[in-house]
């Protein structure tokens, strides 16, 4: 069968198949400078790609570490035993590192002398255009360097103190 009969037998487009044949996962003979698909071959690919692909170690490859052909072998035998405990692992691993994440974040902005209203917004859990509300009406102290505003962060806890005995809303 020609290119296009291969193409449309695998559900895929020409281009598709001509990579195939380039990365040899499809094998091709030529008959007097002709390509010519076996169904038998085509058939195989095509049912080689509708089987369940199992991906061995998740860990492994969350830190880069590639996975060999007998970590394959293993996974198809011991994966449906352990991948419910791996997931939970790495559900677990994923929000540590956002905490994480969070907590340097918040610690190299309070350790700073002058908030951005970004930062300020971030730790009060205030909106920059309530923050810029009130430094615009002076109940919040600030200074307007260049283009934005610097906030103490002294002056952002009196604030928020401030709103939290109801003096402002």
């Amino acid at each position: 069968m020609d290119i296009k009969a291969a193409a449309q037998f695998l559900g895929i487009s020409i281009k598709s198949v001509e990579r195939l044949v380039k990365s040899k996962k499809i094998s091709v003979t030529y008959i007097e400078s002709k390509r010519d698909f076996s169904e038998v071959e085509l058939t195989r690919f095509k049912e080689q790609k509708q089987q369940p692909v199992y991906r061995p170690a998740l860990a492994q490859e969350a830190f880069g570490i590639a996975a060999t052909r007998n970590d394959m072998a293993l996974s198809q035998t011991v994966a449906p035993e352990y991948l419910g405990e791996v997931g939970e692992y790495l559900e677990v691993l994923a929000q540590s590192s956002v905490f994480i994440a969070q907590y340097y974040k918040f610690a190299a902005i309070r350790s700073k002398m002058v908030l951005t209203l970004t930062e300020a917004a971030t730790i009060s859990g205030l909106s920059k255009g309530f923050l810029n509300k009130h430094l615009n009406g002076g109940n919040l102290s600030g200074q307007k360097i260049g283009k934005g505003w610097k906030i103490r962060p002294t002056d952002l806890q009196e604030f928020v103190d401030a709103i939290l005995a109801g003096l402002y809303e």
